[in-house]
């Protein structure tokens, strides 16, 4: 009785397990066009649909060599377990990698594009940074040019200074040799006078 138990109970415990492996597995239909879609498991069960190559379902069942399937419709059925394949289809495989392929070629011409944005920034700043150069190039000319034209209004302000201080002196002179012109005839007439007085008496 305890050996019936024992055998009972791992024979509960292998199909719980085996249940559990199949329930967390995800299956594809193999390379075959079609595949029948079962109510039962075995053959002798009435078919209720076919199943395309690549087909995915979720194993929810192991019994008699058929997996208990549920497909992505929300249908439940069995299927020949020989026809499912845990590996994923070339169709997937190759779609993913075109998906894959597509991402990258848009990752690339964002990249490119964003490139393409920078440089022109980058021409735009160095055109800018050389009309900066430009205008403080000419700016310093222009500096130069001021101290050139301030230092020569500053020697004409001197030499007019100069000149002016020569032309009063000048004329200064010139009075002053008037008035001893002036006074040197004021005497010679005085003298010239009294002498033609003093011949006259």
């Amino acid at each position: 009785m305890r050996l019936f138990s024992f055998l009972l109970v791992s024979l509960i415990l292998v199909f719980s397990t085996v249940a559990g492996y199949a329930q967390s597995r995800t299956g594809y239909v193999t390379d075959r066009l079609i595949l029948t879609f079962r109510q039962g498991p075995g053959p002798s069960y009435p078919v209720l649909k076919t199943l395309e190559s690549d087909t995915r379902m979720t194993l929810l069942d192991e019994q008699g060599g058929f997996y208990k399937v549920r497909l992505s419709s929300g249908d439940t059925g069995w299927v020949d377990q020989q026809f499912v394949t845990f590996d994923t289809p070339k169709s997937q495989v190759i779609q993913q990698a075109k998906e894959k392929h597509a991402a990258l070629e848009k990752q690339f011409t964002e990249l490119s594009t964003a490139h393409e944005q920078l440089k022109n920034k980058m021409a735009a700043l160095s055109e800018n940074t050389e009309d900066l150069y430009q205008v403080l190039e000419k700016n310093k000319r222009l500096e130069n040019q001021n101290q050139q034209l301030t230092a020569r209004v500053e020697k004409l302000e001197k030499d007019a200074e100069n000149l002016f201080k020569t032309s009063m002196i000048k004329w200064f002179l010139a009075g002053f040799g008037v008035i001893v012109f002036g006074w040197i005839l004021g005497q010679t007439i005085s003298s010239r006078n009294r002498r033609q007085s003093s011949l006259l008496r």
